[in-house]
């Protein structure tokens, strides 16, 4: 069930997104559209759990410098790079978050393939599935790039370019993919999210716009964070606080509160950039704190790639403690000797 509930949240963007901005823009479009964007952005702000997390607290306290100050240093280096970066320059800035953002997403959708096969059939994914999987990853973060370069004709023409042959790659891969599956015997719910994971990025290769072409997959990405992490935060067994307070209420208020308050933060980050400069009157400034709040879903990309690294004891035991019911999943996340 776990799967299936997994699978349809992925989809549901996809087949939602193009009836609602089809054809003539539907009523209070706006408002849809920012219900949307903070869809797409609250799953940033849940990375703070981590750091509320008891159990967790091992893991942050054994890599005092991938949880405290890599992320201090990424967020004061985006700030730092994007007040310096010049003007006709800027496009590369955004390249590189746009190319780490998609990569990010592709990561995410393989590691959720990953733990597919290994509770589905018998193995893990075979070289053949992997590298399918990480070309189509590749294409997804270089087609979009054209999130990065409008403000440069000649680049944008050269990023339309690129996704339009990563385009054609992913169908090759569809079809490689498609082959594949059609001679493995493997279960028919692996074989979706094959195909899903491999078409994640399809989106940006059939539409030109921004509502369209990129909002069904990273709203997607931020479902599927969502509902994991959901149930990381509300599955846990026994009394985690020492203090007194009931634990699923306190869980319960500091998980919303994050979804919240910082998802909206995270929503309406690019203002914050803007405000600065009219309060303080520096342009310098105002461009540091565009940087540094962007730096923020960089330092989510960070702590998340190894939040997540299950090949790793001390993950693997946590996210096994609060999803037992992936079962034998959780035996066969051991790296092979």
């Amino acid at each position: 069930m776990f799967y299936w509930l997994l699978l349809g949240i992925t989809a549901l963007p996809y087949l939602v997104f193009p009836v609602v901005f089809a054809g003539k823009s539907p009523p209070n479009t706006e408002m849809v559209r920012q219900a949307i964007l903070f869809l797409a952005n609250a799953h940033i702000a849940i990375t703070l759990f981590f750091y509320y997390d008891l159990r967790f607290r091992s893991v942050r306290a054994q890599n005092p410098f991938r949880y405290t100050f890599l992320p201090i240093v990424v967020v004061m280096l985006a700030g730092a790079s994007y007040s310096l970066v010049p003007p006709p320059l800027e496009p590369l800035w955004w390249v590189v978050y746009v190319g780490w953002q998609n990569w990010h997403f592709g990561k995410q959708t393989f590691g959720i393939y990953a733990l597919v096969a290994v509770d589905q059939s018998s193995r893990r994914m075979t070289q053949v599935e992997r590298w399918v999987l990480y070309a189509s990853i590749i294409c997804g973060a270089i087609g979009g790039l054209w999130l990065a370069t409008p403000a440069n004709a000649e680049w944008h023409a050269m990023s339309l370019e690129a996704r339009k042959w990563c385009g054609y790659g992913t169908l090759a891969l569809l079809i490689i993919g498609s082959l594949w599956i059609a001679r493995e015997p493997v279960p028919l719910k692996q074989k979706a999210f094959f195909l899903v994971s491999i078409a994640f990025f399809a989106p940006q290769y059939l539409f030109s716009t921004v509502d369209l072409g990129f909002t069904p997959y990273s709203v997607a990405h931020s479902l599927q964070y969502m509902f994991i992490m959901t149930i990381v935060a509300f599955n846990a067994k026994g009394p985690e606080r020492t203090d007194g307070f009931d634990a699923g209420l306190i869980t319960a208020v500091v998980f919303f509160a994050i979804v919240l308050f910082g998802g909206a933060i995270i929503t309406i980050r690019g203002e914050f950039g803007d405000l600065t400069t009219a309060w303080f009157g520096s342009q310098r400034l105002g461009r540091f704190v565009t940087g540094a709040m962007f730096g923020l879903v960089i330092a989510h990309y960070i702590v998340d790639a190894h939040a997540w690294r299950l090949r790793d004891l001390p993950q693997r035991e946590f996210v096994m403690s609060r999803m037992k019911f992936l079962g034998r999943t959780g035996s066969r996340l051991v790296p092979a000797e």
